[in-house]
């Protein structure tokens, strides 16, 4: 589903790829989890680049 050119494993990402990505999980109404499975990006990873973005991983919708 992603491309696998975004996925770094363990390596830095360039800020173009963070963008992207970030981009990518905003637009693919994906849980964090789900997402960071997807692509290969850890979850505390996503949750850094989220900042205070990130609060909103945690909450439950009803």
């Amino acid at each position: 589903m992603f491309p696998s050119c975004l996925s770094n494993e363990g390596k830095r990402y360039t800020a173009e790829q963070k963008q992207e990505l970030l981009e990518l999980f905003r637009q693919s109404g994906m849980n964090a989890s789900r997402f960071c499975k997807e692509t290969n990006v850890s979850y505390p990873t996503l949750s850094r680049w989220l900042g205070p973005e990130s609060t909103k991983l945690c909450v439950q919708v009803n």
